[in-house]
C-alpha cells in the first residue's frame, strides 16, 4: 500500500482506513483493488472459511491503531524501498567478503569503490579504469564485461515477467506452508517451565505415502523365475505359515513349518494339515515341521543355489502369498537377507487376467484344467507350484513381454506396500469414531491412517491452531502430492467434529 502510494498522504490514509474495515465486511473506503466492491458475496481468500470477522472489539482496536499511523501520513508517503541498498551491499560483499579481515587492509576503499563503480556503469569500469590508468582496456576484458552485462540486463528483464513473479509468489507461499506444517508436527519448543509439562510432548511423526508400484526387469541371462506357494493357518494376511513349497526346473523346495497360533478348523479342512500334541500332520500322516525361522533358512539356502537372482512366481501373490512372507521374514529379521537373491514378484492372476481376458474364473485349479488339460491335489504347496510350472511352461509366456511386466512388482515395493499396510494398521482403530459418525469414508481413514496420522494427531493439530491447523497438516506437500487432501470440505467436516467436540 505504501510503495503505491509514494508522495501521496492522501492515499496512504484512504488504505488505512480501509485495512482496518475490508476485513470485517466494510468496503466504504476500499478501492478497485477490492472484489468486493462489485460482488459482495465473493469470499475472502486470506480469512478462515472464506468469511469475514465478526468481532467489533477488535475492529475498534484496529481502527484505534491505524488511526495513530494515519497522522504520520506525509512521513509514510516519503519512504522508500531498502531494495537498492540491498543489492549495492550485495554488489560490495562479492568485492570484499565479510569472513575476511578487509577492514584492517588499505584494500577496503578499493573494493568498495569497485562495487559501486560496477553498480553506476556495469562490468565495463575495469576498461574505463584501465584507459584512465594508462593501460590497454584489454581485449579479453571488452568480451567478459559485455557478456557479463549482457547476462546482467537478461537476469533483470527475466525477473520482471508476469511468470517469474508469479514463480516466487508460489515459491513464498509453498514455503510458509512448510514452515507451518513442520510448527504442527515439532510441539511447543519454548514455553514457561516446557521441560516440566508433559503437554504436548508427542510429536506429529512426518507424512507417508502409499508406495508406488515398480515392474521387475527381467532378462534371462541375470534372472531365474521360480514358482512358490505357501499354506497358512487361516485367510488373514497375518496368518502364520504351515507349509512353503518352491520349484525352478526339477530342483523343488518343499517344507513345513510348525505355527505359533492354531489353525483355523477351514484352514485344516482346506489343507490338510492339524497340529495335536506338539506334533504336525498332513492328511492324518505325521510330517517333519521345523520352526518358521529354519524353514525360512532353508528357502533362501534353496534360492541362493541358482546364482542368479530370483523372481518369484505365485498365482495371487500379491495379494496373499507375498504379505504372509514379508511378514513372517520381518518376525524372523531375514528381510535384508532374501532381499540380495529375491529382486520381486510375479502375480500369475494378472498375467492371466491381461493375456487371457474374459475368462470365466481364474483359479489356479480352473486355469490348469481348461489351459493345460491338468488336474492335481489343490492347496498342497507343493502340488500348486508343480501344477503353475507347468501351466506357464506350456502357454510358452515370455517374462520381459509387456503383460508380464505389468503383473510383476520389485521386492523393495512389497516391503514398503507391508510397511504401508502396518501403519494403516496400527492408526485406523483411532480413526473410528470419525467414521463412525460419517464425518470421513472408510476409504479417506485409511489414507489419514496410511500418512502417519491418529486421532490423537488431530485433536494436537486441532488444538494448537482451531483455524488453519487441521487444514496445514493435511494439505501439507510433499513433492507433488498432499499428505491427505485438498478438498476443504472434507477438512471442515473434521474441523466441525473437534469444535462440537470441545463445546460438549
Amino acid at each position: 500500500m505504501i510503495a503505491q502510494n509514494v508522495n501521496n498522504p492522501d492515499g496512504i490514509s484512504v488504505g488505512l482506513d480501509a485495512m482496518s474495515k475490508h476485513p470485517f465486511g466494510d468496503h466504504s473506503s476500499c478501492g478497485d483493488w477490492c472484489d468486493h466492491v462489485e460482488n459482495p458475496s465473493s469470499k475472502f481468500r486470506s480469512l478462515p472459511y472464506g468469511k469475514c470477522l465478526t468481532d467489533s472489539k477488535l475492529q475498534c482496536s484496529l481502527a484505534e491503531l491505524f488511526n495513530r499511523y494515519k497522522s504520520h501520513c506525509q512521513k509514510l508517503a516519503e519512504m522508500g524501498s531498502t531494495q537498492a541498498n540491498e543489492s549495492l551491499n550485495m554488489t560490495i560483499a562479492s568485492k570484499a567478503p565479510k569472513r575476511y579481515h578487509f577492514s584492517g587492509s588499505a584494500s577496503l576503499n578499493y573494493r568498495v569503490a569497485a562495487g559501486v563503480a560496477q553498480k553506476n556503469i556495469g562490468h565495463s569500469y575495469v576498461t574505463k579504469v584501465n584507459t584512465r590508468a594508462g593501460l590497454s582496456p584489454g581485449v579479453y576484458t571488452k568480451k567478459i564485461a559485455l557478456l557479463r552485462d549482457l547476462q546482467h540486463r537478461k537476469r533483470k528483464a527475466i525477473a520482471n515477467t508476469q511468470q517469474v513473479k508469479r514463480k516466487r509468489i508460489e515459491l513464498k507461499a509453498q514455503k510458509l506452508r512448510s514452515n507451518a506444517c513442520q510448527e504442527k508436527r515439532e510441539g511447543t519448543t519454548y514455553s514457561s517451565e516446557v521441560g516440566l509439562s508433559d503437554k504436548h510432548s508427542d510429536k506429529i511423526p512426518p507424512p507417508r505415502f502409499q508406495p508406488s508400484k515398480e515392474p521387475v526387469q527381467f532378462s534371462p541371462e541375470t534372472h531365474i523365475p521360480v514358482y512358490f506357494d505357501l499354506e497358512t493357518t487361516g485367510i488373514a494376511r497375518s496368518s502364520h505359515i504351515t507349509q512353503m513349497a518352491a520349484v525352478a526346473g526339477k530342483e523343488e523346495f518343499m517344507c513345513f513349518a510348525y505355527p505359533k497360533v492354531p489353525i483355523s478348523a477351514e484352514a485344516a479342512r482346506i489343507t490338510g494339515i492339524t497340529t495335536r500334541n506338539g506334533k504336525m500332520y498332513h492328511l492324518n500322516t505325521e510330517v517333519d515341521a521345523k520352526s518358521i525361522s529354519v524353514a525360512i533358512d532353508s528357502l533362501i539356502s534353496f534360492l541362493y543355489k541358482f546364482g542368479r537372482k530370483v523372481v518369484i512366481v505365485g498365482h495371487n501373490i500379491q495379494l496373499f502369498d507375498c504379505p504372509v512372507l514379508i511378514n513372517a521374514l520381518h518376525s524372523c529379521n531375514k528381510l535384508h537377507e532374501i532381499s540380495e537373491v529375491v529382486d520381486g514378484f510375479m502375480d500369475t492372476v494378472k498375467l492371466f487376467k491381461l493375456i487371457r481376458p474374459n475368462m470365466p474364473s481364474y483359479k489356479q485349479e480352473y486355469l490348469c484344467e481348461t489351459l493345460a488339460n491338468l488336474q492335481y491335489a489343490a492347496h498342497d504347496a507343493r502340488e500348486d507350484v508343480s501344477a503353475l510350472q507347468t501351466l506357464v511352461e506350456q502357454q510358452n509366456l515370455d517374462f520381459q513381454c509387456a503383460e508380464a511386466k505389468a503383473s510383476s512388482f520389485t521386492f523393495q515395493y512389497a516391503v514398503e506396500s507391508h510397511e504401508y499396510s502396518r501403519v494403516i494398521k496400527a492408526n485406523l482403530p483411532s480413526l473410528q469414531p470419525l467414521i463412525d459418525q460419517k464425518v470421513i469414508s472408510v476409504g479417506m481413514g485409511r489414507k489419514i491412517a496410511g500418512s502417519g496420522l491418529n486421532y490423537d494427531h488431530l485433536a494436537l493439530a486441532f488444538e494448537k491452531n482451531p483455524t488453519e491447523g487441521l487444514g496445514d497438516l493435511c494439505r501439507e506437500h510433499c513433492g507433488t502430492l498432499v499428505r491427505v487432501t485438498k478438498s476443504q470440505k472434507i477438512i471442515d467436516k473434521i474441523v466441525n467434529y473437534f469444535v462440537k467436540l470441545n463445546e460438549c
